[in-house]
């Protein structure tokens, strides 16, 4: 929010999140004891609401893990509100939990007649019509919270809008409607106990990431005002940098992830890595900005002078810290805007920007720095993430680029390259991302091609 929450709304909404978590793990165990103290109950085939039917053994068990759970989804409904910034949004998405979260505790109170795995006595009850309308009103609440339930995804990616996390919010929607839709195809071919309960833990683990979110949220608004999509980018940050020597040494892993939430591969950027080792005795390396990590392809004492420029402080550290780990004393840490590099002209055997040009408000004068440090013969390399690619690339990135400066086409990015006076301009697009290199014009093209055969692991 635009002030700083006060301590008795920072408890509140921590509690809150206890709550909703706790909430879920107490339905869990009650359908496990409930179930295992029911005859002839099986946990695969028998829905768990059978559990709470007027025929169960025991149903004030499941029936009071029900009306917990739904009071601990609707408490994330006002614990979400101090959070985020757009009043429309925020309002929505309280209202969806405060409905589904009702709902589910209404479940508790119009309980199924008989259960359903009573099929016979069940059968002919309802050919009588004898079923009472609270049976059936169990049916339509439980498919009512479900609904309101999978349509907080997109509603708090809404209010996320242009952040990188509301990508991942609205693939995750996606997956959990998907889910949902294959219970119901394959309804009558598959265990129900088993379908439902694949469809609730997907619910559950919703509800817990709103709650951990909401947990991250009330413990950086002790120091400052934040806002949801604050605290969770922080936390993203923070457990990227921490894993990100982890991350490398599963390049295979990273591209299949990097396919999955962002349609491109990263292949190329971990070629240019495992290229770094190559490079020649006394070379100069400048990286701006450093943040994608590319100087955790050098080898320990590889005679290599690499300066590492970011404008971030925060990114500066991390790189200081992960260096010394790897043993990597020849990393020279500069902070400095990527768009007025403290470099002298011509000075750099290699130009590395892998991941940071679009974030950088000017990337044509970015990528002119970039190339004034260069050497003739020289190259630049690295890549950034692109606009105006195919409708399905734009669908995928644009809720993602609110952080990013102005990003441009292909074709800009080509522009700025060649208008920069590099020479041998390559291009390879992978999704929305666009990979790089370009020479420094030289009088000997046997050596450009030497050093551009280096940085692109072509050698």
């Amino acid at each position: 929010m635009g002030h700083k929450a006060g301590n008795r709304t920072v408890r509140a909404v921590r509690a809150a999140a206890w709550l909703a978590i706790g909430g879920q793990l107490a339905f869990i165990a009650s359908w496990i004891v409930a179930g295992a103290l029911e005859p002839r109950y099986s946990d695969v085939h028998d829905y768990v609401s059978e559990l709470g039917a007027k025929s169960a053994a025991h149903p004030w068990i499941v029936n009071t893990g029900i009306a917990v759970l739904g009071l601990s989804i609707a408490v994330l409904g006002p614990a979400l509100v101090p959070t985020l910034r757009r009043p429309l949004s925020r309002m929505s998405l309280a209202a969806l939990f405060v409905i589904a979260g009702v709902a589910t505790g209404l479940d508790s109170v119009f309980r199924l007649d008989c259960m359903t795995s009573e099929l016979h006595p069940c059968a002919v009850a309802e050919r009588a019509g004898t079923l009472s309308g609270a049976h059936y009103t169990h049916g339509w609440l439980a498919f009512g919270a479900e609904i309101a339930l999978a349509a907080t995804p997109f509603v708090l990616a809404r209010a996320l809008w242009r952040r990188l996390l509301s990508l991942s919010l609205i693939q995750g929607g996606v997956f959990g409607l998907a889910v949902g839709f294959a219970g119901i195809l394959v309804h009558d071919s598959t265990p129900h106990g088993l379908t439902q309960r694949v469809e609730l833990g997907v619910l559950h683990l919703w509800v817990i990431l709103i709650a951990g979110a909401l947990l991250l949220w009330a413990r950086a608004a002790r120091t400052g005002p934040v806002t949801l999509g604050d605290a969770v980018d922080r936390f993203s940050v923070d457990v990227y940098w921490r894993q990100f020597g982890f991350f490398l040494r599963w390049p295979r892993l990273v591209s299949a992830l990097s396919r999955l939430q962002w349609g491109g591969s990263a292949r190329p950027f971990f070629a240019s890595l495992a290229a770094l080792r190559r490079l020649p005795p006394g070379a100069t390396v400048v990286d701006a900005p450093c943040r994608s990590g590319a100087w955790l392809g050098l080898a320990p004492g590889q005679d290599v002078r690499y300066l590492a420029i970011d404008p971030s402080d925060e990114r500066l550290a991390w790189v200081r810290r992960l260096g010394a780990q790897r043993g990597l004393d020849q990393l020279e840490l500069v902070r400095a805007d990527p768009a007025a590099l403290p470099v002298d002209d011509a000075s750099a055997d290699l130009v590395v920007s892998y991941w940071g040009l679009h974030w950088v408000p000017d990337p044509a004068t970015a990528v002119r720095e970039l190339a004034r440090c260069v050497k003739p013969g020289g190259a630049v390399i690295g890549s950034m993430v692109c606009s105006g690619t195919s409708l399905r690339q734009r669908i995928l990135v644009h809720p993602g680029t609110g952080g990013f400066g102005p990003t441009g086409s292909v074709g800009d990015l080509r522009r700025w390259l060649e208008g920069a006076g590099l020479a041998g301009v390559e291009i390879e697009t992978s999704g929305p991302f666009a990979y790089f290199r370009a020479t420094a014009p030289t009088a000997s093209p046997a050596a450009a091609g030497e050093t551009a055969a280096l940085s692109t692991g072509r050698a």
